[in-house]
C-alpha cells in the first residue's frame, strides 16, 4: 500500500467522537493526517498519533474555508494525492489500495479525483454518482466496471496533488453546500476526469433522519436550507452554460424542497424564511 503517497484532511464539527472512529478507519492507510476543527463546543480534541495534525479553528468559518486550510496545510509534504474526508465517514480498510489499482488501470490517466463508492448509513442505500448529459441526467450507484463520472460528493474524494495549483481550492463564497458541485464541475471545466473506483467503499451519513406520515426523509438544521438555495442557483447560473440538465433538475429540487419544508419538515416557518432568503441572494 502506498499509504506515504496519501495525506487525508478530516473536517470537524461538534462531535469529535465522529472524527476518532474516522481517524480510526484510515489507519495503515495514510502518511499523514490533518483535523481541521470548526467545533463551537468545549469539548477539547485528542488524539495521541504523531501523523495527527490538529488545527482549531476560533469558530466555524465554514466546510469551504476549512477545507482549504487542511489541503494546504498537507501539501506542505511530499504527497502525490489528498484524500477529503467529512467527520462522519468511515473508509473501508482496502478503500484507498482499490482507488490507486483503479487509476494505475486506467486507460485515461488524465484525471484529477478517484471517488468511491458511498454508501449513506441513514437511507441505508448507495449515494448515486452522476453523470449530467445534455437533457439527462445518468446515475451511478453500484457499476460493474470503474466508470467516469461527472459528480461524487466531496467526502471520500482523492484528489491529486497538482490538481489543486492547476484548478484552485474551494470556493470559499460557498460557506458548506454545494462546494462538491462547484468543484467536480470546475474539473470537467478544466478538461480533467473523475474516476469512480467501483471496489472502492465509503460509509457515510448524509443529514439526519426524520420520519412524519410514514415517510422517512433527511432533514437538515435550518440555517442549510438557506445555503442549499443560495448556492443551487449560483451553480445554474455559473454552469448552466456546460451542463444544461443540471438547471432542470436543480429547478425541479428547489420546488420539490419548497413543498417538502412545508409538508413534512420541522421548523417551518424559519426554514422557509431562510429558503426565501436564499432565493434572493442566489438571484442576485
Amino acid at each position: 500500500m502506498r499509504k506515504n503517497n496519501i495525506s487525508a484532511v478530516i473536517i470537524a464539527y461538534n462531535d469529535h467522537s465522529a472524527v476518532h472512529r474516522c481517524i480510526e478507519s484510515l489507519k495503515g492507510q495514510v502518511s499523514t493526517i490533518c483535523v481541521v476543527d470548526n467545533s463551537t463546543i468545549e469539548d477539547q480534541f485528542v488524539y495521541n498519533l504523531e501523523e495527527v495534525i490538529y488545527i482549531k479553528n476560533e469558530t466555524n468559518i465554514g466546510l469551504d474555508k476549512a477545507l482549504n486550510i487542511g489541503v494546504k496545510e498537507v501539501l506542505k509534504r511530499q504527497i502525490d494525492w489528498v484524500l477529503l474526508l467529512d467527520q462522519d465517514s468511515m473508509v473501508d480498510k482496502d478503500m484507498l489500495s482499490n482507488m490507486l489499482n483503479s487509476f494505475d488501470n486506467a486507460d485515461d490517466q488524465n484525471i484529477a479525483q478517484i471517488v468511491p463508492l458511498v454508501y449513506d448509513n441513514n437511507t441505508a442505500k448507495y449515494l448515486p454518482s452522476l453523470i449530467y448529459n445534455k437533457f439527462s441526467l445518468e446515475k451511478i450507484d453500484r457499476p460493474q466496471q470503474d466508470t467516469f463520472v461527472d459528480f461524487q460528493i466531496t467526502s471520500g474524494s482523492l484528489v491529486r496533488k497538482e490538481i489543486f495549483n492547476k484548478i484552485g481550492f474551494m470556493d470559499e463564497t460557498f460557506f458548506i453546500d454545494y462546494i462538491d458541485f462547484d468543484y467536480c464541475f470546475r474539473i470537467k471545466n478544466f478538461k480533467y476526469k473523475i474516476l469512480l473506483s467501483k471496489d472502492a467503499l465509503l460509509t457515510h451519513s448524509l443529514g439526519k433522519k426524520s420520519n412524519k406520515m410514514g415517510i422517512q426523509f433527511i432533514e437538515h438544521a435550518s440555517i442549510r436550507i438557506f445555503y442549499q438555495v443560495r448556492n443551487r442557483l449560483i451553480l445554474m447560473k455559473r454552469y448552466g452554460h456546460v451542463f444544461p440538465f443540471f438547471v432542470i433538475s436543480e429547478t425541479r429540487n428547489l420546488i420539490f424542497k419548497f413543498f417538502k419544508i412545508i409538508i413534512l419538515e420541522n421548523d417551518k416557518k424559519e426554514k422557509l424564511q431562510n429558503y426565501f432568503r436564499g432565493l434572493l441572494k442566489g438571484l442576485k
